[in-house]
């Protein structure tokens, strides 16, 4: 496999090595075109847009990294998983019901980021939020709730002269204030 991510025909176009950091007084590198080809891969391009896509859903596995090895770690991976999709889908991979349905879940989970990103969720009204709360507790069944009391005392004895009290039908609350220290 190592041999497919470094053969020719995936390394036609490859952006050049990242320069040595520049001091502060150094302008800035001027963007490049997301349409930018930086690879091809079986025939596909790879452009900067995908390359700073893997970037940004790779970025936790870099993390230790060097920022100036970032970039190049994430081409190698970008090539690699290309490579190995490709690969898949040739081995009927992409055709497992079990697939079909993680990227089913998948897309979902993208389109929801994408909402959410989107600021959907900022155009949610304190007053939708509180309705659809008072709706759910409305929906939901009652818990029964037990309140627990005690009278803490030192010895057996008392403890059964306050039950017989509390039996006799003595205010509890009473009986509470009496022995509490």
């Amino acid at each position: 496999l190592s041999a497919l991510c470094l053969s020719p025909s995936m390394a036609q176009e490859t952006a050049p090595a990242p320069a040595a950091p520049a001091d502060a007084a150094a302008p800035a590198a001027a963007p490049v075109d997301p349409n930018t080809v930086i690879a091809t891969v079986n025939g596909q391009p790879l452009t900067e847009a995908d390359l700073m896509l893997a970037e940004g859903e790779l970025s936790q596995q870099f993390a230790q990294l060097p920022p100036e090895q970032r970039r190049a770690a994430a081409l190698s991976a970008a090539i690699e998983i290309r490579v190995m999709a490709a690969k898949a889908v040739t081995d009927g991979l992409d055709k497992d019901p079990d697939f079909q349905r993680r990227m089913a879940f998948l897309q979902q989970r993208a389109l929801h980021g994408e909402m959410v990103e989107k600021g959907v969720v900022d155009k949610v009204t304190d007053a939708e939020v509180r309705a659809r709360y008072d709706q759910e507790i409305a929906n939901t069944p009652p818990v029964n709730e037990v309140h627990a009391r005690h009278i803490l005392v030192k010895t057996k004895e008392e403890a059964e002269a306050i039950i017989k009290q509390l039996d006799g039908g003595a205010d509890f609350q009473k009986l509470a204030n009496e022995h509490t220290s």
